[in-house]
């Protein structure tokens, strides 16, 4: 179990940590896209391009969300999971959620009764024996 409240807290901290730094992001990128059109507009630096002034404030406010984009935080985390229960449908087992499948990386065995479901037990583990 410690590793399961390892990747939720994990999980929690990366939502954490990208509710803040989106929004600054976006308003940096804000602040960088009214700085250099000030800048390319009254001409204190030479545009390097035949673009307007428009385009070229755009291009660096661009810049800063690709190099700050908080990919790996903020949409790594909700890919994953949904990429697990699309995988678990096309295999006919329906998850309900991220929590149910953080829970199911602990399961270590699934008892089936002999119509092959599993009758709702408590998730205790109530006799233990192996096969070998």
């Amino acid at each position: 179990m410690g590793r399961l409240c390892l990747i939720r807290l994990l999980s929690a901290l990366a939502d954490t940590v990208s509710s803040y730094f989106v929004p600054c992001i976006l308003v940096l990128a804000f602040i960088t896209f009214v700085v250099w059109l000030c800048v390319l507009r009254f001409g204190l630096v030479y545009s390097y391009s035949n673009a307007s002034f428009f385009v070229g404030a755009l291009v660096h406010a661009i810049s800063v969300l690709v190099i700050a984009c908080p990919c790996a935080l903020g949409l790594a985390t909700p890919t994953a999971v949904m990429v697990g229960t699309g995988v678990g449908a096309k295999a006919g087992v329906l998850i309900k959620g991220g929590e149910a499948l953080a829970a199911a990386a602990a399961v270590d065995a699934v008892l089936f009764d002999k119509t092959g479901t599993s009758r709702g037990l408590s998730g205790r583990l109530y006799t233990s024996f192996s096969s070998g």
